[in-house]
């Protein structure tokens, strides 16, 4: 009975893990939104219920415990598989016919909706196992504790994917590793109820040659790795992070020859050239901005000393064009997110010059 709680725990581990990569997977290609998690939630409780409907009518038909383990293994084909399916829809555009949410719907439902069947059929199954081993007398009993391990599965992955995972080892390795659970699974069910080298050989010689050409280093496995859309390829990317608050990327821009953005979550927040000057501002309300700092100063701080707070420092651009235009005495820029103070000293250009900048990582609030 301990295997059963087991599997409940990993099972709902599993999907919760899924989701929460889902939100970032989606966010970094079409955007942080109220779209963004109500189609996730929507696609993965959909997938989930179809699934605890179909692995109810699986385990009356079949031995409950010979169909888990290739339950367990074709779920892990379908999630590996999340990965080149979102390098392929990465590149879409979005038809003028669809409206948004209905867009952000279809990439969702594209991307998750078939593996969350999956793992919605892994429940029914457990749970007939446990009542064909079960006194009938304490079949509540069983499938309440059940329940309960199951949901501590999902709060268990929900927290560990959400404030550890995916700052530490982002989106694709997560996926990739979940899906190796669950080939580890299939392969550790079949040696436990029925022993065959032929399905155990088959789910090595299918995860394995795609893990290795998804992350191995080495010109052969990217080459390869590219080809098969197990890796992503942006042009002209010099920079790429999963912080703890967004999907940090960072282009060379080349109609603008020495120019750099940042993106946060497919939203372009900053365009950096070599050298920051006013005439380099590339959005208008940064223009509103410096005109409006001109008329403060001229007015009010004219021949003295000038201090100043940024709330958020995304590309740090005005900062930078205090300090170049009114040498400003202290300049205090308070970012949220480690992360992305790091790729604009690092890759847009902030380390080229030594800037009176204090930078206080912190909730501006």
């Amino acid at each position: 009975m301990y295997l059963i709680y087991l599997l409940a725990f990993i099972g709902n581990v599993v999907i919760m893990a899924l989701e929460i990569v889902a939100s970032r997977l989606v966010s970094a290609m079409l955007g942080n939104s109220i779209y963004t998690w109500t189609a996730i939630i929507g696609v993965v409780l959909a997938g989930i219920s179809l699934g605890n409907v179909l692995g109810g009518r699986i385990a009356d038909k079949t031995h409950p415990r010979r169909i888990l383990p290739f339950v367990f293994f074709i779920n892990s084909i379908f999630t590996f598989s999340i990965i080149p399916i979102y390098n392929t829809l990465y590149y879409l555009e979005r038809p003028e016919y669809l409206i948004w949410p209905l867009w952000v719907l279809l990439n969702t439902t594209l991307l998750f909706f078939i593996p969350s069947i999956i793992m919605g059929m892994i429940g029914p199954i457990i749970a007939k196992i446990a009542i064909d081993k079960t006194d009938p007398t304490q079949t509540g009993n069983i499938i309440g504790r059940i329940y309960a391990i199951s949901a501590i599965g999902a709060i268990f992955g929900v927290f560990i994917t959400g404030f550890i995972l995916i700052s530490f080892f982002g989106s694709s390795f997560i996926i990739a590793a979940v899906a190796t659970l669950q080939a580890l699974m299939a392969i550790a069910l079949s040696i436990n109820y029925y022993l065959h080298k032929l399905f155990i050989t088959t789910c090595i010689f299918t995860i394995l040659p795609f893990n290795i050409l998804t992350f191995a280093p080495g010109a052969f496995f990217d080459e390869y790795g590219t080809k098969l859309n197990l890796r992503l390829f942006e042009e002209n990317l010099v920079y790429s992070n999963e912080s703890a608050y967004s999907y940090i990327k960072i282009y060379d821009v080349p109609e603008f020859p020495g120019t750099r953005m940042i993106v946060l979550d497919n939203l372009v927040h900053s365009y950096i050239e070599d050298t920051q000057k006013v005439e380099s501002f590339f959005y208008e309300y940064e223009l509103i901005y410096a005109s409006a700092i001109h008329r403060v100063i001229n007015e009010s701080f004219k021949g003295k000393n000038i201090n100043s707070l940024f709330i958020g420092g995304g590309g740090v651009v005005l900062p930078r064009y205090m300090s170049d235009v009114y040498n400003n005495d202290l300049i205090d820029v308070v970012e949220i997110d480690p992360d992305v103070l790091t790729a604009a000293k690092d890759f847009l250009y902030l380390g080229n010059k030594d800037y009176p900048i204090n930078y206080y990582v912190q909730d501006a609030r």
